[in-house]
């Protein structure tokens, strides 16, 4: 069943939060160089960041940014469609600005909006891609049908409101963990996988 954490679940999750980093000349991914907002932590099962979050995460995540560029011992890595990034899946601090957070929280009520109103819209093909995982949360099925690409679309389309709800239910935890690190002076917030 897909859900969102309030909190740390030390399984295989990827683990959001604000953060503060102490010194921008030191490695950024050190544990003892970054402040974190735990009481603001939530915590996603990495099947569910893959299948939901992860091409929108990679459309607001800037390698650019001096925080991500100072990770010591990261490189550029090719993920879906042939993006190269350095957004690191594993054990690795990858961070946002609050305003990218902002943005994305935009972009995934647009998709909400769309996924509702518009299922078929071309802007979602970048999101729909990933959607398989829904497809093995029901038991029942013949998963041999599950290669058939129809069969695939008709499937995720019958389950829309489960994705409508997750992102309702990611953009609700994430607007509050912007509220609550402009509050508390933190002006990033990280994703970091399992």
């Amino acid at each position: 069943m897909t859900k969102i954490i309030k909190g740390h679940d030390t399984g295989s999750c990827f683990w959001i939060m604000p953060v503060k980093v102490k010194d921008i000349n030191k490695d950024t991914n050190d544990i003892e160089n970054v402040i974190e907002f735990k009481n603001a932590e939530i915590s996603i099962d990495e099947e569910d960041f893959k299948s939901y979050l992860f091409p929108i995460v990679l459309k607001f995540f800037n390698d650019n940014l001096d925080m991500n560029r100072k990770r010591l011992d990261v490189e550029k890595d090719e993920y879906t469609n042939g993006i190269e990034t350095s957004f690191i899946w594993n054990l690795t601090n990858n961070y946002f600005t609050v305003d990218d957070i902002k943005l994305m929280i935009k972009e995934i009520e647009k998709i909400v909006y769309l996924l509702t109103n518009d299922y078929n819209n071309s802007y979602l093909d970048y999101v729909k891609k990933d959607y398989d995982w829904i497809l093995y949360e029901d038991n029942s099925l013949d998963h041999s049908l599950l290669n058939n690409k129809k069969f695939q679309d008709e499937l995720v389309e019958k389950n829309k409101d489960k994705i409508i709800k997750f992102y309702v239910d990611f953009n609700k935890f994430m607007v509050n963990m912007v509220n609550v690190a402009i509050e508390n002076e933190y002006n990033l917030i990280i994703m970091c996988g399992p």
